[in-house]
């Protein structure tokens, strides 16, 4: 959704900084999960969306079966790179 909504490029790595995820109950194996998400926070450097914050819930049946949150930061791959290899990670 980021390359679309944020024109972020399909190369750009999301380096995951933080993830929280609480379940208050357990759901059905048989029955689809749906994940409401909103994004806040973002960071943009020259136009370009450098870090946000998200956070929402699980649902299923119309229940809310837990909640997650988190914060990313994106790298555009070519300038991320591994320290042994050069590689991008």
């Amino acid at each position: 959704m980021a390359h679309q909504i944020y024109d972020v490029p399909f190369d750009t790595a999301f380096i995951l900084n933080r993830l929280r995820i609480d379940f208050t109950s357990f759901a059905e194996l048989d029955k689809p999960v749906l994940v409401n998400s909103t994004v806040s926070e973002k960071e943009f450097k020259r136009g370009m969306l450098t870090s946000m914050l998200y956070a929402g819930n699980f649902v299923q049946d119309g229940q809310v079966y837990g909640n997650v949150s988190g914060c990313d930061r994106l790298a555009q791959a070519q300038r991320h790179r591994g320290p042994a290899t050069g590689q991008a990670a």
